[in-house]
């Protein structure tokens, strides 16, 4: 028997499989056992105009998601991943899928989680879980919550972990294998099947009704059958099937066009039928990145200053692509799409990444020959650290709070000359300057009000579903035209019941 492999059990759908699944219609079995019995008669023309209805409907619905499932494959082929792994005290990188429960996997920026992971060392590691949570804020990793899954991508640190399962077992693995199983029947489906199997019922008693009292009558009993077959094959809609067909069809290809691929044409009748949609926030509406909305000074107007000391003391990696936290990535954006860069002027002697623990970090910079201690991070820690009196902070403190209740995420910057030595610590985060603070926001997607105005003239209702506090999804609610008049927090929900009153 062979080991398993990092592979993920994918069903891959044949072509029979596809097709047995157009012939899950009762309308084609009536219209296949009328054609039959009409053909053996030698009722042939009307037989073959029939069938060639049935092929079509078969043939059209057949070619559509055979064609859409093929392109699913394709593009799955084509994604093909590397990971670093330590092995015999080697460092090698391998395919995804030959790696091994075991294994020691590195973890650095960019890098895809291959396998679920048991953490034995990190470094400011940080991970985007989407795939898993679909929320798009990273998530911090240490020794206490030492974690990692598969599928997880790597924003800032680093890490080395120990691979605990891999392909099928993972926890990507069963939730691909959840959503991998045999999908419910649609509302569509289900109605199809329930006029099909009422129009088999009125067709068999209806024929054998007239089949009998032709009999009785005296009529030849080859006449009385042939007459009830012609009865049930005019009972029967022969272009319901293709009408059908061929209008889901039409609605795959304007999908298919707007590059949306559609594996199952049943479920274009669902998406049309759909009355309330329920999406997320973050990633959905918005564009899932933080952007810098203002980098303030004390006086509440834009500061290159504040600016320019939140690029020093930051631990973001700048070549083609910025690789880092959510912070000091927006943070580089925002200056490099200003035309703000790093005066050459500034030495940095040195610098820390963010630590959870004091959350903020810290840089040391020289210029002319003096020496700078910048302190960024959360703006309560920050405003602490600074040298304030009790009425100013507590002014701060009513600011930021302010800020908050707005949606904004925000950081603070402070500052303190120091003096040379050899090694600098967060205790030196005390009596600093503050210089001011940068506020935060992850913006609506371009074209998500035009789109809701869309579903709005549709009659489709909006439901959010967010992990974001309330503050935040109201602001957003609110430059995108959505009403927030009742927002339902999740303890709330804990409580309620199916009861409607």
């Amino acid at each position: 028997m062979s080991a398993q492999t990092n592979e993920l059990k994918l069903s891959h759908v044949t072509a029979w499989a596809v097709f047995k699944r157009q012939l899950q219609n009762p309308l084609l079995l009536i219209l296949l056992i009328a054609t039959t019995v009409s053909f053996a008669f030698g009722s042939k023309f009307n037989s073959l105009v029939v069938a060639w209805m049935m092929l079509l409907s078969v043939g059209l619905g057949f070619w559509n998601e055979y064609r859409a499932e093929k392109t699913m494959e394709d593009l799955l082929k084509k994604i093909s991943f590397m990971a670093t792994v330590i092995r015999n005290g080697i460092k090698l990188s391998i395919p995804v899928v030959d790696i091994r429960v075991g294994d020691h996997v590195l973890l650095y920026p960019g890098a895809v989680v291959p396998a679920d992971l048991k953490l034995i060392q990190e470094k400011s590691l940080e991970i985007n879980e989407s795939v898993l949570s679909g929320e798009s804020l990273p998530v911090h990793k240490s020794m206490e919550n030492k974690l990692c899954f598969m599928g997880s991508t790597v924003v800032s640190g680093a890490g080395q972990g120990i691979v605990t399962a891999i392909g099928s077992d993972t926890k990507f693995g069963q939730i691909v294998e959840t959503v991998s199983s045999v999908r419910p029947e649609t509302e569509f489906q289900k109605g199809l099947k329930s006029f099909g199997v009422l129009l088999v019922r009125v067709i068999f008693v209806m024929t054998s009704f007239i089949f009998l009292i032709n009999g009785v009558f005296g009529r030849s009993w080859l006449e009385s059958a042939m007459f009830a077959l012609s009865v049930a094959i005019g009972l029967t809609p022969e272009l319901l099937p293709v009408v059908v067909t061929v209008s889901l069809a039409h609605g795959a290809k304007r999908l298919a066009k707007k590059d949306i691929i559609v594996k199952q044409l049943v479920a274009i009748e669902d998406l049309g039928n759909m009355e309330v949609l329920c999406c997320d926030k973050t990633g959905t509406l918005t564009e899932g990145k933080l952007q810098v909305v203002t980098h303030a000074g004390l006086d509440d107007k834009d500061s290159h200053r504040v600016l320019e000391l939140a690029l020093l003391c930051n631990t973001a990696v700048v070549h083609h692509k910025i690789f880092g936290d959510a912070i000091d990535t927006a943070i580089w954006e925002h200056a490099l799409h200003e035309g703000i860069k790093i005066p050459d002027h500034y030495t940095k002697v040195m610098d820390t990444p963010f630590d959870f623990e004091h959350r903020g970090m810290f840089s040391v910079i020289e210029h002319q020959n003096k020496l700078t201690y910048i302190f960024k991070g959360a703006p309560d820690a920050v405003i602490e650290s600074a040298l304030l009196g009790k009425k100013e902070m507590a002014t701060w403190i009513k600011k930021m709070n302010d800020w908050y209740a707005q949606g904004f995420r925000v950081i603070g910057v402070a500052t303190k000359s120091v003096s040379e030595h050899e090694r600098y610590t967060f205790s030196d985060a005390h009596h600093l300057k503050l210089e001011g603070f940068i506020l935060f926001s992850d913006p609506p997607k371009h074209g998500a009000k035009l789109a809701l105005e869309h579903f709005s003239k549709l009659g489709v209702g909006l439901k959010i579903v967010t992990g974001d506090n309330e503050f935040v999804t109201k602001k957003v609610c609110q430059e995108i035209g959505i009403k927030a008049d009742q927002i339902i927090t999740g303890p709330e929900l804990s409580h309620m019941t199916d009861q409607v009153k």
